[in-house]
């Protein structure tokens, strides 16, 4: 109990040095300022041919700027309804607005200062991760920072053009970021072996799967229009992320059977290769269901403002979701095959190791 104290002291003191540095040392790229007041000069509504409806709003801010000669600034701020490219400004909101050089030096409006709120976040996250285990939620935000350093030096390498060849620079990461998630995170040496080499094993399987039936079928089916701003080959880039977006639900079905498997041999030290293959079939078949609809809503909800975007202009149905989302049904296919193959690669890896340990 002293010791959660003591971390949510130490918690809430980075906190607030933190906002104390934000805020005593601002960024020079910018001025931060207040909001005071708000005025609604104009407002005009607008209706496409289509029937939406839209209105653009203009207001007049008061601003009261941060320790500058000028203490009282105006500046006008134009919205729409929909708030997609532009926003409504608030009394009370911090902005951030800076002098952009012309015939005369004006302030010009750049947007919300949210930096405050996002530290706020941020050690909130962190209080909450470390009050449910110390250690283990160290290890867990370390393992997260570690694997957004291999994704970015995946990026640069091959964005910079020192490693062309994308697919194989993206299994060697996901190999070091599995392994460094399960030999970080899990205890068991024995157990992160078996569930390292059935990631690997389940994600390559896949990917081959998902590749051959795309050269078979010479990609009918799928429209790859929304990957046409690339400057490098869509298919490469499309095969990455097959490979990278299975990888945590494989994983994760991986270790569950791995650990339930465990505690069983641990109860029955006696159970036979028949029986405890049987037990870890029947634990794959209650979590493949709940993770196939898990990765199959987390890749639709990506395209819905797409779809509203098409469906609302008067686009068919029919070529809307044959356009939009048949990238996002072959991503959750894809990472669906890889669940289900993960539950008996699993099995059959741990039943293996089990019999070669003795």
């Amino acid at each position: 109990m002293k010791r959660k104290i003591f971390v949510g002291f130490c918690v809430v003191l980075i906190y607030l040095l933190g906002l104390f540095f934000l805020n005593v040392f601002p960024n020079n790229k910018y001025t931060v300022a207040k909001v005071i007041k708000t005025k609604v000069i104009s407002k005009q509504s607008m209706t496409d041919r289509n029937g939406n409806q839209d209105s653009l709003t203009m207001q007049r801010l008061t601003l009261k700027l941060d320790n500058k000669g000028e203490s009282i600034i105006h500046l006008d701020n134009s919205y729409s309804l929909s708030h997609v490219l532009d926003q409504r400004y608030q009394v009370g909101e911090k902005v951030r607005i800076r002098k952009y050089s012309g015939g005369q030096k004006k302030w010009q409006l750049i947007g919300t200062r949210r930096v405050d709120a996002l530290w706020s976040l941020i050690c909130f996250s962190l209080f909450c991760l470390l009050m449910f285990g110390t250690v283990f939620s160290l290890k867990l935000v370390g393992t997260t920072g570690l694997n957004c350093l291999v994704l970015y030096g995946l990026v640069q390498l091959y964005a910079g053009n020192i490693f062309k060849n994308l697919t194989v620079l993206t299994f060697f990461a996901t190999g070091v970021m599995v392994a460094i998630m399960l030999f970080v995170l899990t205890r068991n040496r024995q157990m992160a072996i078996i569930a390292m080499i059935a990631t690997l094993l389940s994600i390559a399987s896949a990917y081959f799967i998902g590749t051959v039936t795309m050269y078979i079928l010479k990609d009918k089916g799928l429209h790859f229009e929304e990957m046409a701003f690339l400057t490098r080959h869509y298919r490469d880039i499309f095969k990455a992320e097959l490979l990278l977006g299975c990888l945590g639900a494989v994983m994760d079905v991986a270790v569950s059977i791995i650990a339930s498997m465990t505690e069983i041999k641990q109860q029955k030290p006696n159970i036979s290769n028949v029986e405890l293959k049987e037990e870890g079939r029947k634990i794959g078949q209650s979590i493949m269901g709940p993770m196939n609809n898990v990765l199959l809503f987390s890749y639709v909800s990506g395209a819905i403002p797409t779809l509203i975007f098409y469906l609302r202009n008067n686009l068919a149905y029919v070529y809307t979701f044959k356009m939009f989302l048949s990238l996002e049904v072959m991503r959750a296919l894809v990472g669906s095959i890889g669940i289900v193959l993960t539950v008996p690669i699993t099995i059959r890896a741990f039943i293996f190791l089990r019999n070669k340990r003795g």
